[in-house]
């Protein structure tokens, strides 16, 4: 039987014809439930379900929520990053700033930028962002480097490059590195705070004198004409007082912070981006199996994704939103029940309480769930057992991770492991590139 939404007036965002939403109006009612006595206003790990505001009283299309948001700006740059909360827009100026660092001028003295936020908070896309607004030229390259996956003895290859010769199972040629191939561009130093101490030295070094000397190689490379931007989900500070993180290194990368605020203190962003997530997907489906039914959402699905702590940030919520749209792909509108699984929202009408044990199974279950329907949408794609199971570890760490409020003993020993194998398994399965890939 065909979905069809309940014919009422109000839109959730209520806006004149021929003119543009009122963000203060907007926040005001989609936020109404948040401040309500008893609700958990982001701080519970578990959702309660509540009555949608006033003014949500109908479906609205992905299309129609989508409009409302915004391009984030750096200086006179329109950048490709998308939001509608005003407590992103905040970066603006902060991003300014960072531009002008980066942009001193070919010298020693040229700054750098320090991105800090949670995983899955989008610190790279800032990065990026950031990169396009700065360099002068599109073909400027973006070199990305995960700091925390690079094995401690291929650390100084890896960053600056070896002549040929230089060790066993050496290329011929040689090999740039990444500082070397970041030339005219930017280089994101990602999870900077993971790399070892000898490491950090090297870095340090690189950054003050602004050269760098490849393995086997007597000659020094300029990089002068290299932005430097890093990244970490850590506090460098309390690693640099716990001796774990040079502090000569930590004021070298500080040049300027930008604090990417979590999801959940981006409430308005959330259906916002949801909704450009689903979109996206939408148009996968058409050009792969024939299109999707979906093109909407209601108020109570909207409040459930509000009402939700987003441990996992802007990487879990495109992972919901992916999951959602396929498995409601012959449906109309999403609602609340096609969230209640992959949320694990708590039904309030039974008083139904949820242990943490049980909260891991259920988006255990929620992420298996989706990587295997994705694979089947595709058909042409499979997942062997053993990558399958991999990738079970791993969202079980994940889980447990964000269930203990990334209290790492407490994590470990809800799985039943140490603390020190809890991390060992972490590394490996980060670095795992089937894993890298699927979650990407």
């Amino acid at each position: 039987m065909e979905d069809k939404p309940p014919q009422t007036e109000a839109p959730i965002f209520p806006t004149p014809p021929g003119e543009s939403v009122d963000i203060e109006q907007a926040i005001e009612g989609l936020l109404a439930t948040r401040n309500k006595p008893g609700n958990n206003n982001g701080t519970e790990k578990e959702t309660q379900i509540t009555a949608p505001p006033e003014n949500l009283k109908r479906y609205e299309t992905f299309q129609d929520i989508f409009s409302h948001g915004h391009r984030l700006k750096i200086g006179q740059y329109v950048t490709s990053v998308h939001y509608a909360d005003p407590a992103f827009r905040q970066l603006e100026a902060t991003l300014e700033t960072a531009k002008i660092i980066l942009s001193l001028g070919n010298t020693v003295q040229k700054g750098s930028v320090l991105i800090t936020g949670a995983t899955g908070t989008g610190k790279e896309v800032i990065a990026l962002a950031l990169h396009e607004a700065s360099v002068q030229s599109e073909n400027s390259p973006f070199i990305a480097v995960n700091c925390g996956a690079i094995p401690h003895n291929l650390i100084e290859s890896e960053l600056f490059g070896y002549s040929a010769g230089a060790f066993t199972d050496a290329k011929r040629k040689g090999k740039k590195g990444a500082f070397e191939a970041a030339q005219g561009g930017t280089l994101f130093l990602d999870e900077i705070g993971d790399l070892p101490l000898d490491g950090q030295v090297k870095i340090l070094r690189a950054l003050q004198e602004r050269k760098i000397q490849p393995l086997g190689q007597t000659q020094v490379v300029d990089i002068t004409h290299v932005n430097i931007i890093c990244a970490t989900n850590h506090e460098l500070e309390d690693l640099a007082d716990n001796g774990e993180f040079r502090k000569d290194l930590l004021y070298r990368i500080s040049g300027i912070k930008i604090a990417v605020p979590m999801l959940r203190d981006r409430t308005l962003d959330i259906p916002f981006l949801f909704c450009k997530f689903c979109l996206e997907i939408i148009e996968e489906l058409r050009k792969k199996n024939g299109g999707s039914q979906l093109h909407g959402i209601s108020p109570a699905a909207i409040n459930a994704l509000m009402s939700y702590t987003w441990p996992g940030n802007i990487r879990e919520l495109a992972q919901i939103a992916q999951q959602v749209t396929i498995t409601a792909r012959h449906k109309k509108y999403i609602d609340i029940e096609d969230l209640e699984i992959c949320l694990c929202l708590e039904d309030t009408s039974e008083n139904r309480e949820i242990t943490s044990v049980g909260i891991l199974v259920k988006r255990l279950e929620s992420a298996v769930r989706a990587i295997l329907e994705n694979c089947w949408v595709d058909k042409h794609e499979q997942l062997p057992l053993n990558e399958l199971t991999g990738i079970c570890r791993y969202f079980a760490l994940q889980a447990a991770l964000s269930i203990t409020d990334h209290h790492k003993e407490s994590a470990g020993k809800l799985l039943g492991i140490s603390r020190k194998n809890f991390w060992e398994l972490m590394r490996k399965y980060e670095d795992d590139p089937t894993i890298r890939r699927l979650i990407q």
